[in-house]
């Protein structure tokens, strides 16, 4: 097998917010050494669905077993003095650092940074809170929707005349990750050239009021627009900019510059509405008359299969998709095709199909090298390798109840 691109990079990881998780995920998935630190109990993502038949299984959670894959687990009782001595132990001892939490929490298992870099000076750490590590509302506590509230996503999701929205599952978490996993890539190549580590300080808020809603904020700043929620359309460009329904589901059409529009109208027949002078202007048109343009254009729609329309949109070089459920995706050809699905077993959840890598690295592949670990699986392994811990210690530990034996 080919060497991982992070190979023989020692990452530890700490904390049960999703974004920790993830970041560790993408780092493992290059082939880096992630030791997940858990509490004797388990990481707060083993409670977490969906569970085999819908029975719960600290060990077969999906969430879990997607987000921990390739990693090696130890639980530790981290709240003791002997526990924290470990945890700060594999720190010293680790390439990087990936943790999640509130700040509060963090420093109290004695992962503050001055501490730590005066322990290790060539660590890189990101860590991911939902408002930072500074200002004043860095101790508030806060979930998935308070932060994609406070982000600014929420105000642009949903229908005009309902409640804000957040997106589906824990979006927060794995938005924080990505970009948690980056800031430890560059940290570490910056550090080839400086010698020093690194902190890095990630606000899952502020991940959303820039990589997704920062259009939005420059909006604000420059011209004083807010944006708002629209729906099924996605307003301030030309109709149609849509999701509507078809015959059997669910399809997406754009058609943004005037040769989509002279094509998208000679696909769905030249009908006498598309000539209608109210419509000449497609960007208003979108936002003062959608529902009518909507309800011309939907006739056509159900007669049709999202098969297609498909296929017509690519004879007509329209921008279209159908939308696909999940078990569409599964199945689907083209990532058969690509070889997009990974298995692996797991002694617990049994043969597992993992996605796969979202990029494709030549000469230092992605894989999937072992299931998500059991609780405690590694724990013995990783402190014999890593901390020298011989025999006598770790029965002294297992017995004191500072290890999960």
């Amino acid at each position: 097998m080919a060497r991982g691109a992070l190979e023989g990079l020692r990452v530890v990881e700490f904390g049960g917010r999703p974004g920790a998780a993830y970041a560790g995920k993408l780092l493992a998935d290059l082939g880096a050494d992630v030791i997940k630190v858990e509490p004797l109990e388990g990481d707060p993502a083993r409670r977490h669905g969906p569970f085999p038949g819908d029975r719960p299984d600290p060990e077969a959670s999906g969430l879990f077993l997607f987000a921990n894959a390739n990693k090696r687990s130890v639980a530790v009782d981290g709240a003791r003095p002997a526990g924290r001595a470990i945890v700060l132990d594999l720190v010293e001892r680790a390439d990087a650092l990936v943790a999640g939490g509130m700040p509060a929490e963090l420093e109290a298992a004695g992962l503050r940074w001055a501490d730590l870099e005066a322990r290790n000076p060539r660590l890189v750490a990101a860590v991911v809170t939902p408002y930072g590590l500074t200002g004043p509302y860095r101790d508030r506590p806060a979930h998935d929707i308070n932060v994609a509230a406070a982000g600014g996503v929420s105000l642009g999701i949903g229908a005009p005349d309902r409640e804000p929205l957040k997106l589906p599952y824990d979006q927060t978490g794995f938005q924080a990750g990505l970009v948690a996993a980056f800031a430890v890539l560059a940290s570490v190549l910056g550090r080839t050239r400086t010698g020093r580590g690194r902190l890095n300080d990630i606000s899952e808020a502020e991940v959303w009021a820039t990589i997704h809603t920062g259009p939005g904020v420059v909006a604000w700043l420059f011209s004083g627009r807010l944006r708002r929620r629209s729906g099924h359309r996605l307003l301030g460009l030309p109709w149609p900019h849509t999701v509507l329904p078809c015959r059997d589901g669910y399809f997406a059409l754009q058609a943004s510059e005037r040769r989509h529009w002279e094509a998208f109208v000679e696909m769905i027949g030249s009908p006498e509405w598309t000539r209608d002078p109210k419509y000449r202007d497609r960007v208003r048109a979108n936002e003062e008359h959608g529902d009518e343009l909507d309800a011309h254009l939907a006739p056509w729609l159900a007669a049709r299969t999202r098969a297609e329309i498909f296929e017509l949109t690519r004879r007509y070089r329209i921008a279209g998709a159908p939308l696909l459920a999940m078990d569409e995706v599964v199945g689907h050809e083209h990532l058969a095709a690509r070889g997009f699905w990974a298995e692996v077993s797991h002694p617990r959840a049994g043969r597992l199909r993992y996605p796969g890598a979202p990029y494709r690295l030549g000469r230092t592949p992605w894989s999937l090298r072992r299931a998500a670990p059991l609780l405690g699986e590694h724990t013995r392994e990783v402190l014999r390798e890593v901390l020298d811990v011989d025999d006598a210690r770790w029965d002294a530990l297992a017995a004191d109840g500072v290890v999960r034996p």
